[in-house]
């Protein structure tokens, strides 16, 4: 089992079995399971199908969290 964050725009889609869903903008804990992954919506878990979470990917809708950029030139970090 994994853990990681994506980065979901809004997105209307709908699962394998048609159930539609409506995903909003933001950043997304999505857990990593031997055949689905499940997705934490705030106070809700969706479970997606491998092909489910490919059609997200396909259509643009999730997408990996990108991290701020060191000020240019600079090449250092600075504490938060």
């Amino acid at each position: 089992m994994t853990v990681e964050r994506y980065a979901f725009h809004d997105c209307e889609a709908s699962t394998a079995a048609g159930v539609p869903l409506r995903i909003h903008a933001g950043v997304h804990h999505v857990e990593r399971r031997s055949l689905v992954f499940r997705v934490r919506l705030g106070g809700r878990e969706l479970d997606l199908t491998l092909a489910d979470w490919e059609r997200l990917l396909d259509a643009g809708c999730v997408g990996p969290v990108v991290a701020a950029a060191d000020p240019p030139g600079t090449g250092e970090t600075h504490p938060g």
